[in-house]
């Protein structure tokens, strides 16, 4: 979802800040990071599940089938509204950790495209517009709970309840396959048994994912009546 990434100080004066609907780039994106603080709103309007990358896995919100349709930019009656926190917060993002375990604070150095004048970074005391604020404030509440997120995630992992999710789905009269997802074991019996381990080691966060996440792969018919009725428009 970041194209440009550079480190974000507070000294800086000047950042036009644009609608997240004008930064287009972000239509053709259809996972986005997910963190525990808002995990109980994003399983009731979209799939919760895991996504492979080359730090292990990370828990993302599904929130479409296909680039160019992405339903969380939109206002689609097949879901709830529902304002994940990575893109309220962006052109804002996390970066690594430094020594002190304290989330390096990025900004995607993007322009907007659209007719609606941006928001400036400073209001004119110099300080933080009310904008700018809104969204490092999205950042800071995604970020608390963002490392426990991520680490629970590699726990699930390392326990073996991780399993690939190979998804396809007919649209009209195409097939459109999902890759790269994972799922915890179908298997309900092997689940419970490799699940009991993991919530020994971190307790009710472990049996909240687990419960959420499950509860949200219902969300995927929303996905599908959603996409094959704009296939049929």
């Amino acid at each position: 979802m970041y194209k440009n990434l550079a480190p974000f100080s507070y000294e800086r004066k000047r950042l036009e800040l644009f609608s997240t609907a004008q930064y287009k780039h972000l239509n053709k994106t259809i996972t986005f990071p997910v963190s525990l603080v808002e995990v109980n709103n994003v399983a009731h309007s979209y799939p919760v599940v895991w996504q492979r990358n080359k730090d292990g896995v990370e828990l993302v919100a599904l929130v479409g089938l296909e680039p160019d349709h992405n339903y969380a930019l939109s206002q689609h009656p097949n879901f709830v509204r529902c304002n994940l926190l990575i893109l309220e917060a962006y052109p804002f993002a996390l970066g690594k950790t430094d020594k002190e375990g304290h989330w390096q604070i990025l900004v995607d150095e993007v322009i907007g495209q659209g007719e609606d004048e941006p928001a400036a970074l400073r209001n004119a005391a110099g300080e933080l517009s009310e904008e700018a604020d809104h969204r490092l404030s999205a950042l800071r509440v995604f970020a608390e709970s963002y490392g426990r997120t991520q680490a629970h995630s590699q726990q699930l992992d390392q326990a073996g309840l991780l399993k690939p999710w190979d998804v396809s789905l007919k649209i009209g009269e195409r097939f459109v396959g999902l890759r790269g997802l994972e799922v915890l074991d179908r298997d309900v019996d092997i689940r419970r048994l490799k699940l009991a381990g993991v919530i020994e080691q971190v307790g009710w966060d472990a049996i909240h994912l687990a419960t959420m996440h499950e509860l949200s792969l219902f969300r995927m018919q929303n996905l599908l009546e959603a996409r094959s009725a704009a296939q049929a428009a």
